[in-house]
């Protein structure tokens, strides 16, 4: 199911004018780290990241709801989805604690990271900009500064390919093709030769 435009639709709720039909969605959405940047492989603040962010909040807000928390790189309706994956539980506090274990406490000395947003509409993201500025904000609760960057889609997806050096955290996800855990797998997972072009999601 393709997540309808903010605020054109009421979601289904008690009430409202539409069916309530919520189909659960083959399609994934995620924030990912720019790993040639040696700044990204220290696994504490990425980790701070995770735990920094109210994803409920963005499901609840920006996706009115019709969203789901992802602890797998699959949509839970798939086979092979494990409900024992315990997921990044939005904590301030641990978020503050793994920042500066990571070396930045409070932020200090952590350069202003970048934080690319979708500059159009997927099933998996219905608001990239929207999206992006709630996850600064998030960020900004524990100390560490960002800022969003957007192209048009096609300079966004060839240049986060690139791995540009500019480019910090970058949102995408994948919209799956056949209902099996391999689409998922061997697109999010596997490492992209440079001659080859990665998914566009």
């Amino acid at each position: 199911m393709r997540v309808p435009e903010s605020g054109r639709y009421p979601n289904g709720k008690k009430g409202s004018q539409t069916p309530g039909l919520q189909p659960a969605g083959n399609d994934i959405g995620y924030l990912g780290f720019n790993h040639k940047k040696e700044l990204w492989k220290n696994v504490k603040l990425r980790k701070a990241i995770a735990h920094a962010i109210n994803r409920k909040a963005i499901v609840d807000k920006i996706y009115q709801g019709m969203g789901e928390l992802a602890k797998n790189c699959i949509p839970p309706t798939m086979w092979g989805f494990n409900t024992e994956v315990p997921g990044y539980a939005y904590d301030v506090d641990l978020a503050k604690k793994l920042l500066a274990e990571a070396g930045y406490p409070e932020g200090k000395g952590l350069p202003e990271i970048t934080l690319w947003s979708m500059p159009v509409a997927r099933p998996y993201n219905p608001e990239g900009l929207k999206v992006g500025v709630a996850m600064i904000g998030d960020l900004g609760k524990v100390g560490i500064s960002a800022r969003i960057v957007s192209y048009d889609w096609g300079t966004y997806l060839k240049r986060q390919r690139e791995q540009s050096q500019d480019m910090d955290l970058f949102q995408l996800g994948w919209t799956g093709d056949n209902g099996d855990p391999d689409n998922f797998l061997a697109v999010l997972l596997t490492a992209w030769p440079p001659r080859l072009s990665a998914p566009s999601g």
